[in-house]
């Protein structure tokens, strides 16, 4: 018999605006190896999300509790992806290899920038240059 186990990992994050990697909070600098390269950072007035060559970093900021929650995800440790384009959302949904799951979200994006948005996406599942 088997058993699948669904949980998600994280709360439901709904990412609105790119960010220049040249405005990057500071922040982020902390939880960059060295050698690792920023492909592309996302944001919403607290939070943020940081795509690397090596993994996916999620800062979810509780400005209610002043909490932060810093989440971490390896590529290598992801085992499938899935990208759902709506009309002007893209959802990506991953399952790691523990068998969980999340699912971030991205909306307000024209067709030009979903198509920027599935080169980015490609060259982190792969591991290229964008």
């Amino acid at each position: 018999m088997a058993y699948i186990k669904y949980k998600e990992l994280t709360r439901a994050f709904n990412f609105r605006t790119k960010l220049p990697l040249e405005n990057a909070p500071e922040f982020i600098s902390h939880y960059i190896e060295p050698g690792e390269k920023i492909i592309s950072i996302y944001g919403t007035r607290s939070d943020t999300c940081v795509f690397t060559d090596r993994k996916l970093i999620l800062f979810d900021i509780g400005i209610i509790h002043a909490s932060k929650k810093i989440h971490m995800f390896y590529r290598d440790k992801i085992t499938s992806s899935a990208i759902e384009y709506r009309f002007d959302s893209i959802n990506l949904y991953f399952t790691f290899d523990s068998g969980y799951q999340t699912k971030i979200g991205f909306s307000g994006f024209s067709g030009q920038d979903k198509t920027e948005f599935r080169k980015m996406y490609l060259a982190f599942i792969s591991g290229t240059k964008v």
